[in-house]
């Protein structure tokens, strides 16, 4: 999985992987059929969401690049740090339940006024520090929304600095 069919292309080895194995794109079509393991090079929201769906019952390898950080995400699933063999650190309590009571409030994206308002309040309990967009987007990624939501999530929070 990448964000377009020619940002693989300048590197040989996955190129060579996206000749044997396929290459999906957030344009592509088909792209979330399963049934493997999957590598999502440098994702945006919306190609980390498709590679999630995509990985279903399987595993998912995601290579972090400069424009989406993906620690939150890998906050939210445990994710492994292959570069160290370490699993991603353990979050505060306090921010693990603001983060899932965020979750509950989201069933429709963030994008009803009841859900903006709950997301603000939460949102505005927490330390300036931890209302980082990029971290956000991605924990709740993780936990199952989609990357749409997380973007409004990320206007939210935003608004909040």
């Amino acid at each position: 999985m990448a964000n377009t069919m020619g940002s693989v292309s300048s590197i040989s080895v996955l190129a060579q992987m996206a000749g044997q194995y396929g290459l999906a794109t957030p344009q592509s079509q088909g792209a979330t059929r399963g049934g493997g393991p999957v590598l999502a090079y440098v994702p945006t929201l919306e190609a980390l969401e498709l590679a999630i769906n995509a990985a279903r019952g399987s595993s998912l390898c995601v290579v972090e690049g400069f424009g989406q950080p993906i620690g939150g995400w890998a906050a939210a699933v445990e994710a492994e740090d292959l570069t160290s063999g370490e699993p991603s650190d353990p979050l505060e309590p306090a921010l693990v339940e603001a983060l899932e009571s965020l979750i509950f409030y989201g069933n429709n994206g963030w994008g009803d006024q009841f859900g903006k308002q709950q997301a603000q309040r939460i949102l505005a309990r927490l330390p300036r520090e931890q209302r980082d967009p990029e971290f956000i987007a991605g924990y709740v990624m993780g936990k199952g929304q989609s990357a749409h939501g997380a973007k409004n999530l990320q206007a939210i929070i935003e608004k909040l600095r």
